[in-house]
């Protein structure tokens, strides 16, 4: 998974940095869920915003999905860029607002 910050990052307001860009690549699955979790803590850690840029996953399951909405949910981090197929899934099971989207 690639964790690298982008510098990309959208403008933000000047008593604010910008939000780092994580963008993980392939499977978000339970078999890579500790370490997306570990990461996740890592780039958000002293109330750092980031967005989390999923157009490289290939596949995101239930445990993936659970660390992203409570990570959205403290407020510090944004998703981005859902590759279509994964957007029709979320939105099929009911799930896609708890991303903010």
């Amino acid at each position: 998974m690639d964790a690298n910050p982008s510098q990309e990052s959208p403008p933000a307001p000047v008593d604010a940095p910008a939000p780092a860009i994580m963008r993980p690549e392939g499977n978000l699955t339970v078999a890579e869920a500790r370490r997306f979790k570990s990461e996740m803590l890592e780039w958000t850690a002293g109330n750092r915003r980031i967005t989390v840029d999923l157009r490289q996953v290939e596949r995101l399951d239930s445990a993936a999905l659970q660390i992203l909405i409570a990570a959205v949910q403290t407020g510090r981090c944004t998703v981005a860029e859902l590759p279509e197929g994964i957007r029709t899934k979320l939105d099929q099971a009911g799930c896609l607002g708890l991303l903010g989207r």
